[in-house]
């Protein structure tokens, strides 16, 4: 028995302990759980009426676990927008700060690194909802603070929803 309703270009943070279903929320809104009772719609149309391509273009999802692709840095930010010019690219690295060499399979990243890749691709979604599910979770404080910076930034822009379980994020 929960109603929710995220306006547009609001900004909305989901907080609780582990296991509380907030990853289990996301996958709902990113059409990966099904069978579940009630509706579940956005910008008014039921989920299930909405196909898998369109749903990827209206949401950005940028998890705690974000798949890197084998391949280039270029490559990987490319897999949210095709068309991006090296200046948006570099520009996306540049908020989320992530200036390395990257050897192959990123295997020389940390876990902060592989995020801020991953964040950086969720930047170059022009989409107009942004799901960061526990997206910070393997930062330092600091990095931590810049990059909760850049997404309440996005508020007011597009709809954002901000899973985490410290709510100091």
């Amino acid at each position: 028995n929960v109603t929710l309703d995220f306006p547009r270009g609001s900004f909305t943070a989901i907080v609780g302990e582990s296991g509380c279903g907030k990853s289990t929320l996301a996958s709902l809104l990113m059409g990966k759980n099904t069978g579940f009772a009630g509706s579940l719609t956005l910008g008014g149309i039921p989920l299930e009426e909405i196909s898998q391509e369109s749903l990827l273009k209206a949401v950005a999802y940028i998890g705690h676990q974000s798949y890197l692709f084998k391949g280039t840095v270029r490559e990987n930010l490319a897999m949210a927008c095709p068309e991006a010019t090296d200046e948006a690219m570099w520009a996306v690295l540049e908020q989320v700060k992530l200036d390395t060499l990257l050897q192959e399979r990123g295997a020389n990243l940390s876990g902060g690194q592989c995020q801020r890749l991953a964040l950086a691709r969720g930047l170059l979604h022009e989409g107009p909802i942004y799901i960061f599910d526990e997206a910070t979770s393997n930062m330092d404080a600091d990095s931590e603070n810049h990059i909760v910076s850049l997404i309440q930034a996005l508020a007011g822009k597009k709809t954002v929803i901000m899973i985490s379980h410290r709510l100091a994020s």
